[in-house]
Order: C-alpha cells, then sequence, then structure tokens
C-alpha cells in the first residue's frame, strides 16, 4: 500500500474506534444529565403548580425543547372560598427555561373528568 494512502486510511480508522469506545461513557454522562434536567423540571413545575392547585402531578416531556422544559400538569380544579369542592380537572402547561431555571405555568384547560 502506497505510503500516501496508509495515512488516509490512519484518521479514518483511529474515528471508527473513538466512535465505538467512546458513546459507552458519553451516554452514561449523558443520561445523568437528562435525569438531573427531568428532576429539575418537575421540581420547578410542581412548586409553580402548588400555587394554584393543592396536589399537582406533573408529567415531563423527557427532553423539552432546545430551550425550554415542557411539562403537562394535571390537577383538580380548585372550588370557590365556601363552596363544596370541585370534581372537575385542569391540565396546564409548565414552561421550564433551562438557561434561568425558571418555571411558569400556564392557564388551565378544564378536562373531563374520566368515567
Amino acid at each position: 500500500m502506497p505510503l500516501r494512502k496508509r495515512f488516509r486510511v490512519a484518521p479514518v480508522a483511529l474515528g471508527f474506534t473513538l466512535l465505538c469506545v467512546l458513546p459507552s461513557g458519553a451516554l452514561a454522562s449523558s443520561d445523568d444529565a437528562w435525569t438531573a434536567f427531568r428532576t429539575s423540571v418537575a421540581t420547578a413545575c410542581t412548586a409553580a403548580a402548588k400555587k394554584d392547585y393543592a396536589n399537582p402531578l406533573v408529567v415531563v416531556d423527557p427532553f423539552g425543547s432546545d430551550s425550554y422544559g415542557i411539562a403537562l400538569v394535571y390537577a383538580r380544579t380548585p372550588a370557590p372560598k365556601g363552596a363544596p369542592p370541585a370534581n372537575s380537572l385542569t391540565t396546564a402547561v409548565c414552561v421550564y427555561d433551562k438557561k434561568t431555571h425558571k418555571a411558569e405555568l400556564s392557564g388551565g384547560f378544564e378536562t373531563a373528568p374520566s368515567h
């Protein structure tokens, strides 16, 4: 094999070797980072939701968008003071800013109760 061809093959072989070896370590830290991200979104969105709802259920989109974490918040609609407990369900969207780590909650979308 001419010397020139050998030097072209060497970087390709090195790159292939690195691709085979690196992902296992890279994926582990990436999994840890995504788990930490989801925990941060859940914590921030739960805190935001508890301002309006007693027992919110927060379901986090595993990856969000490029700039935001996103979660759905399910809860019972609060009853007016002095009224019997409300039986209607609501769904709100929680948006978590990845840079500032602050969460904001949308207004609720009325959800029909399950039968």
